[in-house]
């Protein structure tokens, strides 16, 4: 048993990366990424994200493991989130249609990283494009690339000028 509680607590806040990747499908997308050597941001190729100092926790700089759920990458900026979405260039590799939901496998522009994301059924993105997608900083989890346990009490957010 590697975490016990509410299967909800349990998905939304996972003690590592074991138990993010073997709860909900597809799985949490699990990336390589970097905190800057003052621990102000995390960035993954390009993409940097703000570390918020009043979230209390700042993780030490170096690689860190930035896992996200595919119910929390948006093709479009859903309202009422704009002041926690990150904004990540891709190119979309694949589409699968689930009628309710539609599943779209992408690769980051700039470092060849892959995820999924799951969309509505409205989907409009196709196979081949370029696009912008949104992640929602406020679901991201950080994680201990050698230890895999959850980084606890990071929060993120846009990054702007702060980078």
């Amino acid at each position: 048993v590697v975490q016990i509680g509410p299967p909800h607590e349990v998905y939304r806040h996972p003690a590592n990366t074991f138990v993010a990747r073997f709860l909900g499908g597809p799985p949490m997308n699990l990336l390589s990424a970097e905190v800057d050597a003052r621990g102000a941001t995390v960035g993954i190729g390009s993409f940097r994200a703000a570390i918020d100092s009043a979230g209390g926790t700042r993780p030490a700089a170096g690689p860190v493991t930035f896992g996200i759920r595919p119910e929390d990458v948006y093709e479009a900026p859903p309202s009422g989130l704009e002041h926690r979405l990150g904004a990540l260039s891709v190119q979309v590799t694949a589409v699968e249609p689930l009628g309710a939901e539609t599943l779209v496998m992408l690769r980051l522009a700039d470092s060849g990283t892959e995820l999924i994301a799951r969309l509505g059924r409205q989907s409009s993105l196709v196979a081949g494009a370029t696009t912008t997608v949104f992640l929602d900083l406020g679901e991201v989890h950080l994680f201990d690339p050698a230890t895999t346990d959850a980084i606890s009490g990071v929060v993120l957010s846009p990054a702007g000028d702060k980078a």
